[in-house]
């Protein structure tokens, strides 16, 4: 039997010095790897889509962060890969392939805090890298935190002294360099729709917390008391009116209406980080145990069922992703790692890994989903 090696390079599989491992079809080495990646049996796997691609250089449409690759377009297939009922994309040369993440997440996105670099207020750039942890893309430069709203607008602090913060403002998909909203000494729960942020700011060390809102321009800002004179753990934008969660309960203003000051909400809006209802019977389980993490169905009835563990892991954060992936981030080694479970058939796969600060999954496309174009 003719020998080969297999070389990984973070999701590039590269078969190389034998003649025999280059006859392995595209499609047998994107099964083999999804297999190793999901650890199940390359015959439970299949093809269900091979189209004709161009690449423009050897990463193939999925470069990894801080990748250098040759420049030569290279024909190849885009191949979508069936394990589970759950759908997978690969890219692939005659010799490679390249692992896409699941297909139903190419409009999804991660976004991450590199670490700090040599600015001395310790802050860092944010980027942009797909749900494979590919296609990474620059956001903005030299932030310490950062919230992604529903519209695909991002809130960030900048710190810019030991007692001073800037609030900005990045539109979705703006070329633009982002808008400075507002300084403090330090910003709590912040919000933003397509017109006006809302934010919990404490303006100097000697000031009581207030909540402001002020149009995207970052003028003629209005300062308002906190609800019920308790400091919100969140804030939402609704139908033009601002909605916070608090220890004592939601409240809800309309800043428009100058009659207007915070009264108690008629329903709650605003979910919580830990809601994690699958159903009407069921919700997910996680929790640490033993150096692992162990992820669990749990019905109404406090009866579970264990679908996934993830060793040498330890979660800090989770929430669903159109209510079937578990995106799931915490502690690997000293490192900052994101996961995702499908939570039907408990398909577990690594995004990314890193010393980085934070990480967010985004519900805006990365430059992977130009894979999907038709080559011209």
């Amino acid at each position: 039997m003719a020998r080969f090696q297999v070389l990984r390079i973070g999701v590039l599989l590269v078969s190389a010095l034998s003649s025999a491992a280059w006859a392995q079809s595209p499609e047998a080495l994107a099964k083999a790897d999804l297999a190793r990646r999901l650890n199940i049996s390359p015959t439970e796997i299949r093809i269900t889509r091979s189209e004709p691609r161009t690449w423009p250089d050897l990463s193939l449409g999925l470069i990894r962060p801080d990748e250098m690759v040759g420049q030569m377009v290279t024909p190849g297939t885009l191949l979508i890969v069936e394990a589970k009922k759950i759908f997978f994309v690969y890219t692939a040369s005659k010799t490679a392939v390249r692992f896409g993440g699941p297909a139903d997440l190419l409009g999804q996105s991660i976004l991450f805090l590199s670490p700090p670099g040599s600015d001395p207020n310790l802050n860092s750039n944010l980027m942009q890298v797909s749900m494979a942890g590919t296609n990474p893309k620059f956001i903005l430069p030299e932030v310490n935190r950062f919230e992604p709203q529903a519209s695909g607008a991002i809130l960030a602090t900048r710190r810019t002294s030991r007692s001073g913060h800037d609030l900005v403002y990045q539109a979705q998909g703006s070329r633009l360099k982002e808008v400075r909203l507002g300084g403090a000494f330090e910003f709590g729960a912040i919000a933003a729709d397509d017109r006006h942020v809302a934010a919990c700011e404490r303006p100097s060390l000697a000031n009581d917390w207030i909540v402001f809102i002020a149009p995207l321009t970052g003028r003629n800002a209005q300062a308002y008391p906190l609800p019920g004179g308790i400091r919100p753990s969140k804030l939402l934008w609704q139908a033009r009116k601002l909605y916070a969660s608090t220890v004592s309960g939601q409240f809800r203003l309309d800043p428009f209406n100058p009659n207007s000051g915070w009264e108690k909400a008629p329903y709650n809006l605003i979910v919580e980080d830990d809601s994690l209802l699958l159903n009407k019977s069921e919700s997910l389980g996680i929790k640490n145990v033993a150096g692992a993490v162990v992820v669990s169905r749990v019905w109404f009835t406090g009866d579970e069922k264990k679908i996934a563990t993830i060793s040498g892991f330890k979660f800090k954060t989770v929430h669903l992703i159109q209510n079937h992936w578990a995106f799931i981030t915490g502690d690997q080694g000293g490192k900052l790692a994101a996961y995702l479970v499908e939570v039907s058939t408990g398909l577990t796969m690594e995004c990314i890994s890193g010393p980085y600060l934070d990480i967010r999954s985004y519900a805006q496309p990365s430059g992977a989903r130009q894979i999907l174009t038709p080559t011209k």
